[in-house]
């Protein structure tokens, strides 16, 4: 038996020796080599910096994986790719020491700092690049180079650059560390700001690395090349810790950039502004930079893209490239009428029996093979008759597109256990983030006890294992919740959390509205606003959006008087709601979310989450259930 799960469901950095396997998708891969900047916004696990590591010249050079994805294409004849994960800079210290600065100064001050940050590690590239003669430049060009560099700094104000170092790209390198880390230690002092003006090269908001891009391309360009093409593209990691100011200088830095420089910003939340820019009259738009929304993922690309990463990683591990992962021969397909049927078939309550009965009857009546017991539940539960010959119309109406919702309002009514397993259940359950499918196939292979070939050879697995394995699954990852906050408290954040997922699942205990638990908190002023304070309110927030950060909730609209959210469905079989979520709205008062994360006795949140479920109230008239708005 192989001892290491293929599964692991490790970050990125958190892999042993940085032996990631690589899986990308080619369209996410074409999209990024464009010749424009982009945005990647999405919660933790969905694929963000594997994206932008597969762009990092240094992986490139040194995962046998990558080159693997990439066909041994590493394209350092069309572009260089540079990675830098923000945190590891101190932009949140120079946020705070300009605070107080004007507008113009603090665009001058942060955009400097975030070019000497990508021209630092970009000339350590290019001189890598050339030792391994990778690109083919001399020394003469070489030094031409660096004095342009140096001349162009000291001719717009700069304090010398270069010293005594030489004329070389590692000269140039040490020469603008210096320079960042002088601005790091003014930021440590709290000097004046305004007092650096007279020691910083002063120009247009990203000026300095557009004129070095400019002149590396003219040093790096291949001799051979038929027309310009060859570009660098800049990888920011974890963009989310900039500072509203420091975001709306980066969308500057964008909107005044083009051939040959690109950024490449990830977020692990959508920023508070991707258009807005420090130019009079100008935005950043589409035509600028892409937007990747990859929370919003279509669920065939999410298919792929998951069953894709199983893929890479078994085989790497197995050492045999044509291994498959088959997710539908393993999990096989979704079966709630059987899953129920399986239930009731065990139950002595005679309400039960009676409503298998009749659903046995109806499936006499039409010759189906299992009884069709949750479109039975329904009709009863709608006052008619179910037909005995309906069309796939009827169907459709009827029962096709409501059954997750039936199913688990049934077995809430009768209080018997909720099946969650198969393909499409666990894809579900994922809501986009590949790190909860690597969970939850992990915690399944663990349960199995088989050799990987072995498991990668079942078929249909148990569903009373996929359904021990998945819940244990969500069971983790709750209990590992506190654990992930950074900035807001832990238990707070924890008690929301659970708070929201008990009511979710009280809520779909009905059949009626189907599978409630679209949160929607007014935040506009006015009465709406109940009895919270503006501030209060914010406190609020910052819990829903870290809750949304780290994966435990997910935010589908946040407006400037609206925010609507639910709980994330990889909570769905610990807390006992429907696989697909949430699709009705349920209104919440900002004194709600308040309470519950104020109130630490268990008595006291059961209690809030017992009025908010019997404040719900579904509308008096008109169709409950609205098939085209939900998804098989």
């Amino acid at each position: 038996m192989i001892s290491h799960s293929p599964f692991r469901p490790n970050r990125y950095e958190m892999e042993e020796d940085r032996r990631h396997v690589y899986f990308l998708l080619p369209g996410d891969l074409e999209q990024l080599e464009q010749l424009k900047s982009s945005y990647i916004v999405g919660t933790r696990g969905t694929g963000k910096t594997t994206l932008l590591m597969s762009l990092s010249w240094k992986e490139r050079l040194q995962s046998p994986s990558l080159q693997r994805a990439l066909n041994g294409d590493q394209g350092f004849d069309r572009y260089l790719g540079v990675y830098l994960k923000l945190p590891e800079f101190q932009l949140q210290k120079l946020e705070d020491w300009l605070r107080a600065a004007s507008d113009q100064l603090h665009a001058t001050i942060t955009a400097l700092y975030l070019d000497l940050i990508w021209i630092e590690a970009l000339t350590d590239a290019v001189a890598e690049m050339r030792s391994r003669q990778l690109m083919d430049f001399s020394i003469e060009e070489e030094s031409k180079f660096v004095r342009w560099f140096a001349e162009w700094w000291e001719d717009r104000g700069g304090s010398p650059l270069l010293q005594k170092e030489g004329n070389s790209l590692l000269a140039l390198k040490k020469g603008v560390f210096k320079a960042r880390l002088a601005l790091e230690r003014a930021a440590t002092a709290e000097l004046d700001p305004t007092a650096l003006v007279t020691m910083l090269p002063i120009d247009q908001i990203g000026a300095l690395g557009r004129s070095a891009a400019d002149r590396l391309r003219i040093l790096c360009e291949p001799p051979d090349s038929k027309r310009p093409q060859w570009h660098i593209r800049i990888c920011m990691d974890e963009a989310e810790m900039l500072g509203h100011r420091q975001q709306l200088v980066l969308n500057t830095m964008v909107r005044l950039s083009g051939f040959p420089l690109f950024f490449v910003a990830a977020f692990a939340a959508m920023p508070r502004d991707v258009s807005s820019t420090l130019l009079p009259n100008q935005t950043l738009s589409e035509a600028d930079r892409h937007l990747d929304l990859r929370d919003k993922m279509h669920d065939d690309k999410f298919r792929r893209l998951t069953e894709g990463v199983c893929e890479s990683r078994v085989r790497a591990m197995l050492g045999d490239e044509e291994a498959a992962f088959d997710l539908d021969r393993l999990l096989g397909p979704l079966e709630l009428d059987r899953w129920a049927v399986e239930r009731f078939e065990k139950s002595e309550a005679q309400a039960a029996v009676a409503l298998l009965r009749r659903a046995e009857e109806l499936g006499e009546r039409r010759g189906a093979n299992m009884p069709p017991i949750l479109e039975q539940y329904l009709a009863e539960t709608e006052e008619r008759e179910p037909k005995d010959d309906p069309t796939r119309s009827e169907r459709s109406v009827g029962i096709r597109k409501k059954a997750p919702a039936v199913y688990v309002a049934l077995l809430k009514k009768y209080r018997l256990d909720i099946r969650y397993a198969s393909a499409p259940v666990v894809l579900q359950m994922a809501d986009g983030c590949i790190r909860d499918f690597l969970m939850q196939m992990a915690e399944l292979y663990t349960r199995c006890g088989k050799s990987l070939a072995e498991f990668l050879d079942s078929t249909r697995i148990p569903v009373e294992d996929q359904d021990a394995a998945f819940k244990q699954a969500s069971k983790k990852k709750r209990q590992s919740l506190i654990l992930k906050i950074e900035e807001s408290s832990p238990e707070e954040v924890e008690r929301v959390v659970d708070g929201l997922g008990r009511i979710t699942s009280q809520l779909q205990a009905q059949i009626s509205p189907p599978e409630p638990g679209r949160f929607v908190l007014k935040v506009g002023g006015g009465v709406e606003r109940q009895t919270l304070e503006t501030e209060d309110l914010e406190e609020e927030l910052k819990i829903l959006r870290e809750a949304n950060h780290i994966g435990y909730l997910r935010v589908i609209e946040e407006t400037s008087d609206r925010f609507e959210f639910r709980v994330h469905t990889s909570l769905a079989p610990e807390y006992g709601f429907s696989y697909r979520g949430a699709y009705y709205e349920v209104p919440l008062l900002g004194s709600d979310i308040k309470n519950l994360r104020l109130t630490s006795d268990r008595m006291g949140a059961a209690l809030i989450v017992d009025e908010i479920v019997r404040r719900f109230s579904p509308p008096a008239s008109g169709t409950l259930f609205e098939p085209a708005a939900i998804d098989d």
